[in-house]
């Protein structure tokens, strides 16, 4: 049995700011049973102090590599291969989770199946306030705060508001719902995904090959997506996307569809001491 409930994987580049917020949500989370491991797509001396003074109820491990080009697959192995917990759950270094995220997660995980929790993307306005002071993200755990917010949160331009909302009743009507497995709000059990080798290092831009294909390589190994939309919400904070789809991350996955790879060539086993297939 493993030491923790869950590991949480934090994929994380330079913004600091955006950590201290997601600490700060980590640290008062309602389910306490979990380790944090920082993901660092890069090795900033920033980050790294940052994490090292934090401090809080759970054990933080901060992994970093050489900053060279976009590896958040390899980061995101390395986090696999090093997890202490029998679930892993993982989203962005953007995005703050609700108190009842790793709750949520856990009381939901099973065996053979995959989370997928979504997320609410907040305007320019309401991700400064929580940057500002990150308890502001009470409003939107309290149902009664959150939808009094509702119209200013929309005049901010905020997408996807209602997917911030905790309410185990709505979720009893949508569970049932198909959904995509979204990178940035999923846990999985970490042998199912070792069984899939990990996330596919071949994809070296932003874009496709951080969920979709994790996710098509799961479903074929036989895995489940499970909807737990209201139970775990996340709040993504705004910024400016720098990124386009990259054709050549498209063509890699229809390459990947085609021959029906489930196990990637270039994935976690390599950091597990042991080919684990």
């Amino acid at each position: 049995m493993s030491e923790y409930h869950a590991s949480i994987i934090v994929s994380v580049y330079k913004n600091i700011n955006a950590l201290r917020a997601i600490f700060y949500a980590l640290f008062h989370q309602s389910n306490p049973n979990f380790e944090i491991i920082v993901s660092e797509d890069g090795n900033d001396p920033d980050v790294r102090n940052f994490v090292t003074s934090a401090n809080g109820r759970q054990p933080i491990v901060h992994l970093s590599q050489e900053d060279n080009g976009f590896r958040k697959n390899k980061a995101l192995n390395r986090a696999i291969a090093a997890a202490r917990g029998d679930l892993l759950i993982f989203i962005d270094g953007d995005c703050v989770p609700h108190k009842h995220h790793i709750a949520s997660h856990v009381q939901c995980a099973s065996q053979g199946f995959a989370c997928s929790g979504r997320r609410a993307e907040l305007g320019p306005t309401f991700s400064q306030f929580i940057l500002n002071k990150p308890e502001h993200i009470k409003i939107f755990e309290n149902p009664l705060t959150f939808g009094l917010f509702a119209i200013p949160a929309l005049i901010d331009h905020c997408k996807n508001y209602e997917a911030g909302l905790y309410s185990p009743l709505l979720h009893r009507f949508s569970k049932h719902k198909d959904v995509s497995l979204l990178g940035c709000n999923f846990s999985c059990h970490k042998s199912d995904l070792i069984a899939v080798n990990g996330f596919n290092e071949a994809y070296t831009s932003p874009g496709i090959g951080e969920d979709s294909d994790i996710e098509w390589r799961l479903r074929e190994n036989g895995i489940k997506v499970n909807n737990i939309k209201f139970l775990a919400p996340v709040y993504h904070l705004h910024h400016e996307h720098k990124f386009v789809a990259s054709q050549t991350n498209q063509t890699l996955l229809e390459k990947t569809k085609l021959q029906r790879l489930v196990y990637c060539e270039h994935g976690v086993d390599q950091y597990l001491g042991q080919h684990a297939k």
